[in-house]
């Protein structure tokens, strides 16, 4: 649980709008280089950001860059981002710098 403070939050996957055909997984989002569906081992992407439209862009972006661009843009970018991936003994999670830092932060300093 997360306490948003006026920022937007914004998912985007294929956790939920995807399918399997012949062995391989198909996401519903498209990879813009390629016209086709993204393939890549990100399950999730959430993003914080100061609107909700901004969060939805990010997220979508980053979910297409996949695990590796997708965090060393958030890295550069300084974008509060958390991703889930599918590794070889399951989900994997990795926070950005951005969000580790609002988790970090205590309201009593």
């Amino acid at each position: 649980m997360i306490a948003l403070n006026g920022w937007g939050l914004a998912s985007s996957g294929d956790y939920r709008r995807g399918f399997q055909h012949g062995g391989r997984r198909y996401a519903h989002t498209i990879d813009p280089a390629t016209g086709w569906p993204v393939e890549n081992d990100l399950a999730s992407v959430s993003v914080l950001a100061p609107t909700v439209m901004q969060a939805d862009a990010l997220a979508t972006a980053i979910l297409v860059m996949g695990a590796a661009r997708g965090m060393a843009f958030a890295r550069i970018s300084g974008v509060a981002t958390v991703m889930i991936r599918r590794g070889p003994e399951g989900a994997v999670t990795e926070v950005s710098p951005a969000l580790q830092e609002m988790l970090d932060d205590d309201p009593q300093r």
